[in-house]
């Protein structure tokens, strides 16, 4: 849910913004459409312009993110509704099985053409359900079948020619009480590094 106030602070400062977003789920329900009721599975369609106005109208009444600016990437798990809405608004779905198939490289190079081509900058937001529970288990929300955390920190270089458009990244989800022996805090931390010198690179570079 932190997500929402994330972005909508980083779009009132860069105007269009392109948004990576892994994750298992699609986070993309609203009040009328949500079982649960909880804002965890709605900052998404929040930033899209649809629920409540306490979230959809932070900082300004307008949508934050534009639908055609949006990937979703690692989704395995969801709702015939959330997937009903951003199928209406034209966001771009990756799906698990697709990088199965056609591995996380190449989905993550279309995914960066796609969410660049009609913004000034991008964000990435990495739930951290989206990797396999085997590899990255401290969530709160797993699901079998996720991206292959080895794979994921390989595929980092896909960012290179993009970076210095980057203007932010959030990770969420991490539950330490479900990281007994400091597995998923050790791996985030490492993916960070990378991350941050990916950028500092970038930044040197222009």
């Amino acid at each position: 849910s932190c997500a929402v106030g994330t972005w909508s602070g980083v779009q009132n400062h860069v105007g269009a913004l392109g948004l990576l977003w892994f994750d298992a789920h699609m986070d993309s329900h609203t009040p009328s459409t949500s079982q649960s009721g909880k804002i965890h599975g709605m900052p998404l369609a929040s930033l899209l312009g649809y629920g409540p106005n306490s979230l959809t109208k932070l900082l300004h009444g307008n949508a934050k993110i534009d639908p055609r600016n949006v990937c979703l990437m690692g989704v395995r798990s969801f709702e015939a509704a959330e997937h009903t809405l951003l199928k209406k608004l034209g966001v771009k779905i990756i799906f698990a099985a697709d990088i199965e198939q056609q591995g996380i490289k190449a989905c993550l190079r279309q995914a960066l053409q796609h969410i660049n081509q009609h913004s000034r900058a991008f964000g990435v937001s990495i739930d951290l359900d989206v990797f396999d529970p085997e590899d990255i288990p401290a969530v709160g929300s797993p699901e079998p079948n996720g991206l292959k955390a080895s794979a994921f920190m390989d595929a980092l270089k896909e960012f290179q020619p993009w970076c210095a458009r980057l203007q932010g990244i959030e990770i969420a989800e991490f539950n330490p009480r479900y990281d007994k022996e400091g597995k998923t805090a050790l791996w985030v931390n490492q993916l960070w590094r990378q991350l941050l010198k990916l950028k500092v690179t970038a930044t040197q570079s222009h």
